[in-house]
């Protein structure tokens, strides 16, 4: 009864119960231990200890077995293999050395549990670690996971080889004496073990901190809290990246929001900025206007990117040939203006053009070219010649083209009496209204296609004008006079009107159902009615909207941000599409984008033609792209001039490009035979030509 009672006893266990004998023979079992090794209870007399163990395992298990006659207790994991299934099931085993009655052996009893499931726990957490050090290696930043007592329970090789050089961080502590090692690598270690303790003492909080390496990189170190499924918090990450291509490029923007892009002198409304200042304060100054003699010729000659070299040339000689105090600034093209504070004399002003041009008798070749650098300079001053920003520079201009000659330096002063710029001014005014009038311009096309495929994805429409008398006249000597006399608004009219009718035409034709991209001037965005405008010509012609697109200069932005954030809301709201031209050479803030209801953004084609010459126009074009992906927009990059260009843009992200890779600006017929021949709105990539867009 006894023994009965004892077999019902031991069944009870959760798990393999053994007995083995002062021999190594079983004597004791319970159902779970017959389930677990396959063996019948006769079988169970003939067993031998270690037998339903796996092979491998059995040279472990007799070892630990073996150690009980001296520790009395044992501990293993091994593998039973089953009789009947040949099934191998691991299993965590507990045994005690139990003396004999007689003192000269012992018996061995213990229980064995079916760790199945903790060994695939084990195996996952694993492959999760390896997974996550994985993860954490294909990463360039650097990482490091710290627990709340700040151990280092895990960080990648970036660490190590990035902005913290220390060999190893395993196994060890994240306190000050390892944060002190790390400062040495920084140009501020005080300030860095400072930012790095604060960020240490705040765990739960995210947080962040920039800082610069000896070897000249800025890194930004970040922390944020790692949490457990139950949002218990477990640890801390910390991540250092290198942002030194980002901080290049912020730093690049930051210095066009006030300075020429190209000659690195101050930009035009900075330098408006400073005139106001003057005026202001009633300080007197000189001004000088200063336009290079056939440059034009030079670009037309050598290519825009040694013309823009040039440029840059000269504004280092005006510096050279000017005080410190001066306000140099290119005013547009090839002039350039010079305020000169506290010129009290018109002898005063004209020493300092005589400097300037003796600095332009010194230039003779160039990246070895024949250069004769000549210049025309007008002269005026606050307040003998005028008493607004506006005036003052009118007149400096009429002077610098009063007795303009070709091939010859010349300084004017300006007088009451010249009139020769305002006359030609007022001509040009002239034949531009009786152009209008007349209808007496032409629109051309220039495909957009996507970089991956080639194919048209849409047309830019651009103006061309020849007038019976003048001949070609371009749009940047025109326009701009258009914009200062208002008359871009019907100009700009019969643009747009043209520009919808003709995509309704190719629409209904069955031609090609693509957007046509318009330019819109801040004189038009300013007028009450241009959304009205915009809706009557879209009702006139029948147009659907989205194939409509209008480019908007990035520089807009900035004018008025309220009243052209409506405009721009309204005329999202009728389906036509938004775009940012010239977007980089504007000085408007980069917040002000995410505050327009835009859809594409064009990255000016000044910084597209340096990509492989310039790594900052380089990370600039990259930084245009991200914040263009980051913001939704569609990235357009104009100026693609060569495939290594496009292959760039395309490996970078930029899914769109226009230029004269693809095609020159073309005639609507031509436009037409591209989606309707063999080419069926698909380019191929054609030669580089030089010349406007």
């Amino acid at each position: 009864m006894l023994r009965v009672e004892l077999r019902a006893l031991i069944d009870t266990i959760p798990g393999c119960f053994f007995h083995y004998d002062d021999n190594g023979r079983l004597v004791r079992w319970n159902q779970a231990f017959l389930d677990a090794t396959g063996l019948t209870e006769a079988e169970c007399l003939d067993h031998v200890m270690s037998s339903s163990i796996a092979d491998e395992d059995r040279g472990a298990s007799e070892s630990a077995h073996a150690s009980l006659a001296s520790d009395g207790r044992a501990a293993t994991r091994a593998h039973i293999r089953n009789r009947l299934t040949g099934a191998r099931t691991p299993f965590f085993f507990s045994s005690r050395a139990i003396p004999n009655l007689e003192g000269d052996g012992h018996s061995i009893v213990g229980i064995g549990i079916d760790i199945t499931e903790t060994v695939h726990a084990e195996h996952q957490l694993r492959r999760e670690k390896a997974f996550f050090a994985a993860l954490l290696d294909s990463s360039f930043d650097g990482y490091v996971v710290i627990s709340p007592q700040h151990e280092v329970l895990a960080h990648n090789r970036q660490l190590i080889t990035s902005a913290t050089p220390v060999e190893d961080f395993t196994s060890m502590r994240l306190d000050h004496d390892l944060v002190r090692r790390i400062s040495r690598y920084t140009d501020d270690p005080g300030c860095f073990v400072q930012d790095l303790s604060a960020m240490l003492a705040s765990p739960s909080e995210r947080s962040r901190f920039l800082f610069r390496t000896t070897a000249g990189t800025v890194h930004e170190c970040a922390a944020m809290p790692v949490l457990d499924q139950d949002g218990t918090q477990i640890g801390q990450l910390l991540s250092f990246r290198d942002i030194t291509a980002q901080e290049r490029a912020q730093v690049r923007y930051e210095h066009l929001a006030t300075h020429d892009e190209v000659t690195g002198l101050l930009n035009r409304a900075t330098l408006f900025d400073r005139l106001n200042t003057l005026i202001a304060a009633g300080t007197p100054f000189g001004l000088i206007s200063l336009d290079i003699d056939r440059f034009q010729r030079l670009n037309h000659t050598y290519g825009h990117l040694f013309g823009d070299r040039v440029l840059r040339l000269i504004g280092e000689r005006i510096r050279a040939a000017t005080d410190p105090s001066h306000a140099i600034g290119r005013h547009g093209g090839d002039e350039f203006l010079i305020v000169v504070p506290e010129c009290d004399t018109r002898e005063a002003l004209t020493e300092v053009a005589q400097s300037i041009l003796l600095q332009f008798e010194s230039i003779d070749t160039f990246e070895g070219r024949t250069l004769d650098i000549k210049a025309h300079m007008g002269l005026c001053r606050y307040p003998d010649d005028g008493a607004s920003v506006a005036d003052l520079v009118t007149h400096s201009d009429s002077a610098m083209n009063h007795l303009k000659r070709p091939g010859r330096n010349s300084i004017e002063w300006y007088t009451a009496e010249m009139g020769s710029e305002l006359t030609r001014r007022i001509e040009l005014e002239r034949h531009l209204r009786r152009a209008i009038a007349s209808r007496g311009f032409d629109l051309v096309y220039q495909p957009k296609v996507a970089l991956d495929t080639g194919r048209i994805t849409g047309v830019e429409a651009l103006i061309r004008w020849h007038d019976p008398d003048l001949g070609w006249v371009s749009p940047t000597n025109f326009i701009p006079l258009a914009e200062k006399t208002r008359l871009i608004l019907p100009l700009g009219e019969w643009v747009l009107q043209t520009a919808c009718t003709q995509a309704k035409q190719w629409v209904d034709r069955g031609v090609c159902e693509v957007p046509v991209a318009v330019n819109v001037s801040l004189v038009q965005i300013f007028e009450s009615d241009f959304v009205e405008s915009v809706e009557r010509i879209l009702a006139a012609t029948g147009l659907d909207p989205r194939f409509i697109e209008l480019e908007l200069t990035e520089s807009t932005l900035a004018e008025d941000p309220n009243l052209v954030r409506d405009v721009v809301a309204r005329l999202h709201a009728l389906g036509v599409t938004i775009s940012i031209d010239d977007f980089g050479t504007g000085y408007s803030s980069l917040s002000y984008l995410k505050d327009f209801q835009v859809d594409k953004l064009k990255i000016d084609r000044s910084f597209t033609g340096r990509i492989h010459c310039s790594p900052e126009d380089n990370a600039i074009v990259q930084t245009a792209i991200s914040i263009a992906d980051s913001l939704g927009l569609i990235a357009i990059a104009e100026g693609v001039e060569t495939a290594a260009q496009a292959e760039f843009l395309r490996a970078s992200g930029c899914v769109r490009a226009q230029g004269f890779l693809f095609s020159r600006p073309v005639s609507a017929l031509e436009i037409e035979r591209m989606f309707t021949g063999d080419q069926q709105g698909v380019l191929a990539l054609s030669p580089a030509a030089s010349g406007p867009d």
